[in-house]
């Protein structure tokens, strides 16, 4: 469906249906253990991080592995996915709070870039180990190139 009607502000609620149902379909073949869901480089290239990737939307994405598994009904999570954030994820933010990865912050983008969404009451009683891995993962996505350049890191 075109987005263009909105502006590109914000997709109207079919495409957001339909993305949603994408992301659910193609994180259960994941999980299955189906990484040709998500491409992660081209056919002929290596795949370097079989936890990370970009969606079906262009949108990078990386796999949390908690040491304290979340308790709800059903199984256990102990695997999150996150998704790099943008500007409408880091609503009600400072971006000087999300790079110092303060929880309350924190609290805010997470659920909006989690799946399994982890609501923000579940992530206020999280370990802190869980937080910080959460957190991190949030900040790397966004350093620029330069910054993961000068840090040494990949990307």
């Amino acid at each position: 469906m075109d987005n263009s009607t909105n502006n590109g502000i914000a997709p109207d609620a079919d495409s957001l249906s339909a993305d949603k149902l994408q992301r659910a379909e193609g994180l259960a073949l994941l999980e299955a253990g189906n990484t040709a869901a998500t491409p992660t480089a081209p056919d002929d290239a290596p795949i370097e991080d079989p936890d990370s990737g970009i969606d079906a939307t262009g949108r990078p994405w990386k796999r949390v592995h908690l040491d304290n598994a979340l308790k709800r009904p059903g199984p256990e999570i102990t695997k999150v996915i996150l998704r790099k954030p943008i500007g409408g994820d880091l609503r009600g933010t400072k971006l000087v709070d999300v790079y110092n990865m303060d929880v309350v912050a924190m609290s805010l983008v997470i659920p909006r870039i989690s799946e399994p969404t982890i609501h923000r009451p579940e992530f206020m009683t999280m370990d802190g180990e869980d937080i910080a891995s959460l957190s991190s993962e949030v900040v790397n996505f966004l350093l620029t190139r330069s910054q993961k350049a000068e840090a040494g890191l990949n990307g």
